[in-house]
């Protein structure tokens, strides 16, 4: 699918819009100028033909055919709209023409009027003058005879052609204007919506805060606004974040050194540390635990307390894990036989600030 600017669509339908309003002017114009002058042309017509007929009544009682056929040469060579003229006696047989090669004998039966009409128009298509309005009237009423006057639409073709030339020019002229226009309204009102993109590239570029400038105060300029807000927003909760994230990172890695170094200090110490967490599986042991126990921390990490290898760990660690679950803040100390020896053991429970059982401590002394 063929992707348009907006600049280019409202540039379109403006173009669109005045290069119609063109064509429908032209359309009208020349319509309305054709009916006018082919209206001009028929009056024109029927005042030669009414005149010719009233002069040549006596003419045509008297058989006076070399001034009849004088007066249409005459009325022919005075009018350029005039292609031929002439005359029928009441049988419709030709007294007096213009015609140079003849009387054409197709003429004899065309446009006769009516019983009861004094006139009759009939348009003509002919090869050597093109379209002819063949107007009829008769010579006292028709008793005498009819008068025929060609109108031709040479000229009128030819003013219509002219002027349709001159508003076809004029319509031109007005589509460049609208062009030129379109291309102005269309930079004005989608510059703004051009800046509006640019920046939110930026903003989704990382480059937070970005600011439009409002050049008008319609909807556009309310957008503008709204965006401008928007952006500010955006990058006052951006720090916000920023912040919140620096402590937690600040946090984090405070937390993580103290770990380490309570690790350390748990390492460094001569007894044995476990701690088993409220799941009763052991979490904790230190390298003195491993020797005391006779067991690698990776036979005790993870393990639960009824599975680590030490039978003397085990069966003590069991029975002192329910105690602790059911007595809060519970601490014993008591001495362990063991196969390499005698140990001083102690536990003691761990409860978190709300309360809640974590687990229990085992230190055991050699």
């Amino acid at each position: 699918m063929l992707r348009l600017s907006l600049r280019t669509k409202i540039m379109i339908c403006c173009i669109g819009v005045v290069a119609l309003l063109d064509l429908m002017v032209v359309i009208f114009v020349r319509g309305r100028l054709s009916a006018e002058l082919r209206a001009d042309c028929l009056v024109k017509g029927q005042n030669l033909a009414g005149n010719l007929a009233k002069g040549a009544e006596h003419l045509v009682l008297t058989d006076d055919v070399v001034r009849l056929r004088d007066r249409m040469t005459e009325l022919k060579d005075n009018d350029e709209d005039v292609v031929y003229a002439y005359v029928t006696d009441r049988k419709g047989q030709a007294l007096a023409h213009t015609f140079a090669g003849g009387f054409p004998a197709g003429l004899k039966a065309v446009n006769v009027p009516g019983p009861g009409a004094s006139s009759s128009t009939m348009l003509l298509d002919t090869l050597e003058a093109g379209l002819v309005h063949d107007i009829a009237v008769g010579i006292i009423g028709g008793k005498v005879g009819i008068v025929h006057v060609g109108m031709s639409e040479r000229r009128i073709q030819r003013t219509i052609a002219h002027f349709t030339t001159v508003i076809v020019a004029i319509a031109g002229l007005v589509l460049l204007i609208a062009v030129g226009l379109s291309a102005v309204v269309s930079w004005v009102v989608t510059q703004p919506v051009r800046d509006l993109t640019e920046a939110a590239r930026q903003i989704r570029d990382g480059d937070l805060g970005q600011q439009v400038v409002a050049t008008s105060q319609d909807e556009i300029g309310d957008l503008v606004d709204s965006f401008n807000q928007m952006s500010e927003e955006l990058l006052k909760q951006h720090k916000v974040l920023e912040d919140r994230n620096l402590r937690i990172r600040t946090t984090q890695e405070q937390a993580a050194w103290e770990r380490d170094k309570l690790r350390a200090i748990i390492d460094s110490m001569v007894e044995g540390v476990i701690f088993v967490d409220d799941r009763g599986k052991i979490s904790l042991c230190n390298e003195s635990a491993e020797q005391i126990w006779g067991a690698s921390a990776q036979e005790l990490l993870s393990k639960s307390v009824q599975e680590c290898p030490p039978a003397e760990l085990r069966s003590k660690l069991g029975e002192i894990l329910k105690q602790a679950k059911q007595k809060p803040g519970f601490i014993m100390s008591h001495s362990l036989e063991l196969r390499n020896g005698r140990c001083l053991t102690s536990y003691s429970t761990v409860h978190g600030e709300d309360g809640r059982y974590l687990g229990l401590v085992f230190l055991s002394l050699d």
